[in-house]
């Protein structure tokens, strides 16, 4: 199974993808959404609150977060 396959079979089945696509189509407002802690960064720790947020708990949303972060940078 591929990694991206993976992060598909993690989200939840209540998962508003296009609300998140809605969000991501204004750099600020998806950057706004994404520095949880408002320091004026996005961090792994960002987001895995994020995920936590959309219903992916503990470890698997520490694991994407890392995983997200890696694949961003």
């Amino acid at each position: 199974m591929s990694s991206e396959q993976e992060v598909a079979n993690a989200l939840p089945s209540n998962f508003d993808i296009n609300g998140l696509s809605k969000a991501f189509g204004n750099p600020t407002e998806a950057f706004r959404i994404l520095d949880k802690n408002d320091d004026g960064r996005v961090t792994k720790e960002d987001l895995q609150i994020l995920l936590e947020q959309f219903g992916i708990k503990g470890f698997a949303a520490k694991t994407l977060a890392k995983y997200i972060f890696k694949k961003l940078t």
